[in-house]
């Protein structure tokens, strides 16, 4: 599996796909004004048998300069045990300050900013906050769902800083009604 960079013409510039990893979602994939391209893959954990979610950001030259696995928060899934995708990871963005990545894990229902780079006291890969799911480092006042967004999706950074989350509680809850409880 890889991603399509295209020109405006839709001419194929480059493609792009995991170094070291078997299976590059193709959903999942960005293009950093540095020229760098952040890639998710998907891979079995042979110790767990679950799949973890890795969030990979390369060079052009294809060097690996940050890599991120979801593996420590395979605990905190919303899911049932039948399912082996227990994060998901549905969109990575860099933050406005360019010091971390905003990863949405929707089978978490959560958002979390994880360090890119060292600063503040976090090393490179530690999860600075997580907004939503079972370890939520957030209240939330009044929400249908205390737990935080549901089955969260594409969080983007706003110019303002805030955090802008699609939560799609309403359509998975009545399939997979843990998915919102805390």
């Amino acid at each position: 599996s890889m991603l399509v960079e295209m020109n405006p013409s839709f001419q194929v510039r480059r493609t792009w796909e995991t170094i070291g990893l078997t299976n590059t979602d193709l959903q999942s994939g960005t293009i950093l004004d540095n020229g760098n391209a952040v890639l998710v893959s998907y891979e079995k954990n042979a110790a767990t048998g679950l799949t973890d979610g890795i969030v990979q950001e390369q060079t052009p030259a294809g060097k690996v300069v940050f890599q991120w696995n979801t593996s420590a928060l395979a605990g905190q899934t919303m899911l049932d045990s039948s399912w082996d995708d227990y994060a998901h990871v549905d969109s990575v963005q860099r933050s406005r300050d360019g010091k971390d990545f905003i990863v949405t894990l929707r089978h978490l229902s959560s958002v979390v900013r994880v360090a890119r780079v060292a600063h503040d006291g976090f090393t490179v890969g530690d999860i600075v906050w997580q907004l939503g799911g079972r370890k939520s480092d957030f209240t939330f006042v009044n929400d249908p769902y205390p737990a935080g967004p549901c089955a969260a999706s594409e969080a983007t950074e706003l110019p303002s800083g805030n955090i802008l989350i699609y939560d799609t509680g309403s359509m998975v809850e009545p399939t997979s009604p843990t998915m919102c409880v805390n």
